[in-house]
Parts: C-alpha cells; sequence; structure tokens
C-alpha cells in the first residue's frame, strides 16, 4: 500500500509511515506537523491520491491506541 501511495503522490513513502483503519489510509509524512488522510479504495485508474483531509498527530493512529479517539477521527472524516 504505501508504494501504491507513493506512485500516485510522487512521495517516497515507507510502509511504517502508513496506517489502515477501515476505509480511511493514515500517512504520517515525516516532514509534516500533521498526518494526512486518504479514503480507500485509492482508484486502480487514477493517477493521483487526494488528501481527504489533514489531522493532528495526537487523533492519528500513530499519536494514539485509544480506539475512542481513533473512532471520533473516523466519525469526524465520515461527517
Amino acid at each position: 500500500m504505501a508504494i501504491a501511495l507513493g506512485e500516485r503522490t510522487g512521495m517516497d513513502v515507507a510502509p511504517d509511515e502508513i496506517a489502515i483503519i477501515g476505509n480511511w489510509l493514515f500517512h504520517n509524512n515525516p516532514d509534516c506537523d500533521e498526518v494526512d488522510a486518504y479514503a480507500l479504495p485509492l482508484l486502480l485508474r487514477s493517477m493521483c491520491a487526494e488528501i481527504w483531509d489533514s489531522i493532528p498527530l495526537w487523533k492519528s493512529p500513530f499519536g494514539t491506541n485509544d480506539p475512542a479517539t481513533l473512532q471520533a477521527t473516523i466519525s469526524k472524516l465520515e461527517s
């Protein structure tokens, strides 16, 4: 999945920089202060991937393991 995201964003994406929860892919770019969220699936015919939203690190799978916080993040993305 890291390769697919990298091909669509033009960035070098390492496997440890992504997390998938449900229909959302989270990318923790070490050069940014926020985590980018992408809606899945990444379309095979699409040449690019657009960021759905950026979220604070502490509300992402890279900043917390708290299920309530992560569910609130997913709910916000899906609203």
